[in-house]
């Protein structure tokens, strides 16, 4: 059995590589991104967490307001509000999951390099 440093480098990017010569762009997004996202982590998820919220809650925020001014009682536009917020929130956070997911095991890849 073939171990590999990094799999996803050495079974798919590698070879894709070699076979797509247009894929280098992509290529180079993802490894700069793993740099990035290796030195600053820690900030950028207090940041993205900060920014999802405040995203989610003034979108809440918005819908509650146009369903007042279209006419739907105060009851109904608060839950209006408070669902689009919450659909909101969850598909950020699901992006971010998935553009995380994509260099997470490059990011450990260079922290352990550094050590």
């Amino acid at each position: 059995m073939v171990r590999y440093l990094w799999e996803n480098l050495h079974k798919d990017w590698l070879p894709r590589l070699q076979e797509e010569p247009s894929f280098y762009p992509e290529f180079m997004t993802l490894i700069r991104d793993a740099l990035i996202q290796r030195r600053w982590n820690p900030y950028l998820e207090r940041a993205t967490h900060l920014a999802i919220v405040t995203v989610s809650g003034l979108t809440g925020y918005a819908a509650t307001a146009l369903a007042q001014a279209a006419g739907v009682s105060p009851d109904l536009s608060g839950k209006v509000g408070t669902g689009v917020g919450l659909a909101t929130g969850y598909l950020l956070h699901e992006e971010h999951k998935s553009i995380k997911e994509k260099t997470k095991n490059l990011t450990v890849f260079y922290q352990e390099a550094l050590r």
